[in-house]
């Protein structure tokens, strides 16, 4: 192995323990913060219920990350003398798919609330969202939609009572 990949290798886990410290960092303090505020009980939560969740959540998936084990990628790149190349637009015009296709998902989701309802806003943001893959097919994206649309206004609208109408045309 080339000393450049030990150096890439050594970097990606130095940034993996800075990124889950940091991670581990902000969810103890907003955690922390919450608590300063009413918490309720979770029939009847207070306005500090869901900040204390979250940052307990952030905290745990934090600690998750920074304790397992490096992904086989990165394994599979220590041992390819040409993987992790700066030069490499293929896997960088990837992620720049990936983030505008969840932006856009996003937005479009923020567009269609209102005038069209939650449901039919989910469908149309988890389509847009699901394109940021690239080998997702049509039947493939139009499932996942159906599913998390139907699995989403279960829990908001039927569970947590979210007053959004689900269909509003």
């Amino acid at each position: 192995m080339s000393s450049w990949l030990r150096k890439q290798n050594h970097g990606r886990l130095r940034e993996r323990v800075w990124v889950s410290l940091t991670l581990l960092a902000f969810g103890a303090f907003v955690a922390w913060q919450a608590t300063s505020y009413e918490l309720g009980s979770l029939r009847r939560m207070g306005p500090g219920y869901f900040p204390l969740m979250l940052g307990v959540a952030l905290c745990l998936f934090s600690a998750m990350i920074l304790l397992s084990p490096a992904p086989e990628d990165d394994i599979a790149e220590a041992d390819n003398p040409n993987a992790g190349d700066p030069a490499d637009e293929g896997s960088l015009l990837l992620r720049l798919r990936a983030f505008g296709f969840v932006l856009g998902a996003m937005i479009v989701f923020a567009a269609l609330i209102r005038p069209t309802g939650f449901a039919p806003a989910t469908a149309a943001a988890t389509l847009v969202a699901g394109m940021a893959e690239p080998d997702n097919g049509v039947l493939s994206l139009v499932l996942l939609s159906l599913g998390v649309t139907v699995f989403a206004s279960v829990v908001f609208i039927v569970a947590l009572g979210v007053p959004v109408p689900v269909v509003a045309f």
